[in-house]
C-alpha cells in the first residue's frame, strides 16, 4: 500500500491544483472527505479510496484525513515549487529517501491530526531555503516523536532566557525527557548527579520556523 500511495502522492504535489482545490478547506469531517468528489479525481486520494473500497478499514480512512491535512498545509505552492522541491530532495544526499514513501510513512504513524500540517510547514521551509535536507529529516522526526501538548512547554522554553539556557524547575521531567527523544532539547549532567536539558539549534529552528504562529500552539 505504501508505494502505490506513495508513488500517488508525488504524482499529485508535482501536478496538482492544490490551491483551487483546498482554498475554502474547512475542518472536513472524515465523512465529508470520504464522498467529496472533486478529492476523487486528485490521484493520491483515489488511490486511497480504492483500498478503502475492497475493505483495507479505518486505518486507511484516518490516513486519508491526515493527508488531507497536509496536503492543505502546502496547498498555497504551486505546483512549479512542489515539483523543484521534490527534485531538490530527491538530489539532496543529506535526505537520502524517496520522497513520497518518507511522507506516507510518516503521515501512517502520526497520533495526532494536527501534526500532518507541521509537517508541511516543515516541507515549505526546506523549499524557502530555511532548513536543510537533514534538518528536514530530523524536525519530522521529532514531529512524529513529540507529544501534542508538550508543543506549548517547548516554544515556552525557547521564548525565554535560562540561565545556562537551562530549563527552569517547573519543566516537569516527563516532558523534558519527551523534548529529548524529540531531538528538540539536549540533556547535560549536572554537577553532582543529575541532569539537566539545554536549547540546541534544531530546537531554536523548529520553534521559530515551524511553530510560529500555528493555530494550535499557544
Amino acid at each position: 500500500m505504501k508505494t502505490n500511495v506513495g508513488d500517488a502522492l508525488i504524482h499529485t504535489l508535482k501536478k496538482s491544483d492544490l490551491e483551487n482545490l483546498f482554498s475554502n478547506s474547512a475542518e472536513y469531517a472524515l465523512d465529508q472527505l470520504l464522498e467529496n468528489d472533486a478529492l476523487k479525481e486528485i490521484p493520491v486520494f483515489s488511490t486511497i479510496m480504492s483500498l478503502i473500497k475492497v475493505g483495507i478499514g479505518i486505518r486507511e480512512q484516518i490516513f486519508y484525513k491526515k493527508l488531507f491535512k497536509f496536503l492543505c498545509s502546502i496547498s498555497d505552492v504551486s505546483c512549479e515549487d512542489r515539483r523543484r522541491m521534490i527534485d531538490r530532495l530527491e538530489n539532496d544526499t543529506d535526505f537520502n529517501q524517496n520522497v513520497g514513501e518518507h511522507i506516507v510513512l510518516l503521515l501512517d504513524r502520526m497520533d495526532d491530526l494536527h501534526k500532518p500540517s507541521l509537517m508541511g510547514r516543515a516541507f515549505k521551509a526546506y523549499l524557502d531555503g530555511k532548513i536543510s535536507g537533514k534538518q528536514l529529516q530530523q524536525i519530522n522526526f521529532g514531529i512524529d516523536r513529540i507529544f501534542s501538548y508538550n508543543l506549548p512547554e517547548l516554544k515556552k522554553f525557547y521564548s525565554k532566557e535560562f540561565e545556562d539556557d537551562r530549563a527552569n524547575a517547573n519543566l516537569e521531567p516527563i516532558v523534558v525527557q519527551n523534548l529529548g527523544s524529540c531531538g528538540f532539547v539536549d540533556f547535560s549532567a549536572r554537577t553532582g548527579g543529575g541532569v539537566f536539558c539545554t536549547k540546541n539549534e534544531l530546537g531554536r529552528i523548529f520553534t521559530s520556523t515551524i511553530l510560529r504562529g500555528h493555530s494550535f500552539i499557544n
